[in-house]
This record gives structure tokens, sequence and C-alpha cells, in this order.
């Protein structure tokens, strides 16, 4: 039997780093525009559904002719409140409301333009050849916390992030990556029996800096605007 992909817009009416940051537009489409329309071109995504409590997305997306299943309840949408419990949510409502019960969450953060819908369904491909993990998008990092990153301690004073160990050359320390927003896979099951994405350890799927671009800064949404237009 094939098995049944979910895919997952989340997006909230409110943003804490960029006001507005869903409806922020490259070339004339929102981001919140991109990453459906680059979702909805995914060949491995079954069903594409939006979990929000905004009227404006829920407008964006039903222009798109995107499911919005349910709006997301009030305990979700806050500031405090986890991602992860907004997928438990979303799996759960579709298995009980709608009889569609998923073996496959892939949820795609609005925050990746730079990514194309090949991959995300690399990452779901990927992910298929060992699900008994999560697979998580990472790339290079610049800094690292064995090295060059540090931190202010109760003494006011700045020293190592992780000092277990002191390198003197940032080649000898251990390799270490960031996180990227293009996308995160795990079986509904994972997602359902645990209280957070890196309960049992992930998987990881490198991409190179310019894909992982991940939007959380105005800087950062300058960049993306600015290699988009230019490359369209």
């Amino acid at each position: 039997m094939k098995s049944k992909v979910l895919g997952i817009i989340c997006v909230r009416a409110g943003s804490k780093g960029i006001k507005n940051k869903n409806l922020l537009k490259i070339n004339g489409k929102t981001l919140l525009e991109i990453t459906i329309l680059q979702a909805k071109r995914s060949k491995l995504i079954d069903r594409l559904i939006i979990s929000t409590d905004s009227k404006k997305m829920i407008k964006i997306a039903k222009k798109l002719k995107v499911e919005v299943p349910f709006i997301r309840p009030a305990y979700l949408s806050t500031d405090n409140a986890k991602e992860w419990d907004v997928w438990q949510h979303a799996i759960k409502f579709m298995d009980v409301n709608l009889n569609y019960k998923a073996d496959t969450l892939a949820c795609v953060p609005i925050t990746s333009p730079m990514r194309s819908h090949k991959d995300i369904d690399l990452c779901i491909k990927e992910f298929q050849k060992d699900k008994s993990r999560p697979l998580i998008t990472v790339s290079d990092s610049k800094r690292n916390p064995f090295f060059n990153m540090v931190k202010l301690n109760k003494k006011k004073r700045y020293d190592l992030v992780i000092k277990k160990k002191k390198y003197s050359r940032r080649q000898d320390a251990p390799k270490v990556y960031d996180v990227s927003t293009i996308a995160f896979i795990s079986s509904c099951k994972f997602v359902l029996n645990n209280n957070h994405l890196f309960a049992k350890g992930v998987r990881a799927l490198k991409f190179d800096s310019e894909k992982s671009l991940d939007i959380d800064s105005v800087h950062e949404y300058k960049i993306a605007k600015l290699y988009l237009t230019k490359n369209r």
C-alpha cells in the first residue's frame, strides 16, 4: 500500500521576529504563497493543508485552492505554543474528523523561499529509506560552539558556549551544522508518541547555504528578495 504523506504549512497571525513575516512579498508573491506553490508541485505529498488562526492566511490558501480543514485553536496560536503540538493536533484532526490517516508528515515552513518542490521530494524520498527517525535539513555552520561562539555567564563574563575541551583551530573542533527550514519529515506515529523532534535523534539531509537561507530577519529577507528577483 502506498504511504500517505500529509503536507502541512503552519502559519500564525502574529510573528515575533518580523512583523507580518508570512505576508512579506518576493516577486509579487507572499512567503505563504511561495511555499504553497512549492508544496503543491511536490509529487510525493498526497494531501496539503494549512494550519492557521489567521483570516488573511485562510483567504490566501483558498485562493490557491489549498485545504484549510480547521481554524487552529487559540491555545496553539500563542507565542509560547510549540509547533510540535500543532503537528499533533493536525494529525489527530485529519484522522478523527476527516477519516484521513496519514503515515508521514511533511512540514514545509514558509521561511525557505530558496528551496524548490524537488528539494521537498528529495527530503521525503530520503526519509522513506529509514522511517525510524525524523529527517531534518541542515547546512554547514559558519560558527562553532566549540570554537568561536560565546555566551554571557552568571559572572557577567563571556565564555565559550561549549568548553569541555578547548580547540585552538576550527578544523579540530567537532563538526556542527545549522538546522535549516527546507522541510521536516517524520512518521505520524513518531509525532503522536513523542514530545519533541529530537526525542530519539534525527537523520539529516544536507543542502548548500544558498538553498538553506532561512528568513528570520529583515536582512535575510532582503538577501532572498535580491537573489530571487535577479534570477527570476
